[in-house]
């Protein structure tokens, strides 16, 4: 499977498993916000703690 067809979640191997990240990339993803998702991206891969406890108010924010 080539990158550009992977999804995000599943692009490199440094990114730890979080479904609930996952989900906010796919959120952001599908409201066209490549560039947050990017960054989210990146919050992941650094196993930023402040993200981790951001995570279900984003998620909630791009429900609404």
């Amino acid at each position: 499977m080539s990158g550009a067809m992977m999804p995000y979640a599943m692009e490199g191997c440094a990114m730890r498993h979080v479904p609930a990240s996952a989900a906010v990339v796919v959120m952001l993803k599908a409201l066209k916000m490549y560039g947050m998702a990017q960054a989210v991206g990146d919050l992941i891969e650094q196993g930023a703690p402040a993200f981790d406890a951001a995570v279900p108010i984003v998620s909630q924010l791009l429900k609404a």
